[in-house]
């Protein structure tokens, strides 16, 4: 499915949104579940690696959708804001 985060595996390439709201393509290091606080629920998070000098990103899947796209969808995304 177009869109589907879910399908992001180790290796593939997204494009992940920056603290200052600019996108940076990114490749998946690691697909993990971790612990939310000491006693929380455990949270399927996304870590990606987006420069050569290995700076990464952690992103728990609550907030896949707001700040991972994928190359297809950046476009249209890009395309929707320059509309508005």
């Amino acid at each position: 499915v177009a869109g589907d985060l879910s399908v992001l595996q180790v290796s593939d390439g997204a494009w992940v949104k920056r603290s200052d709201g600019t996108f940076t393509f990114g490749v998946v290091v690691k697909r993990h579940f971790v612990q939310q606080g000491r006693d929380g629920p455990m949270v399927e998070t996304l870590v990606f690696k987006l420069n050569s000098n290995g700076s990464r990103k952690a992103i728990t899947r609550s907030s896949w959708e707001a700040y991972i796209k994928l190359p297809s969808l950046l476009a249209q995304v890009n395309r929707s804001a320059r509309a508005a």
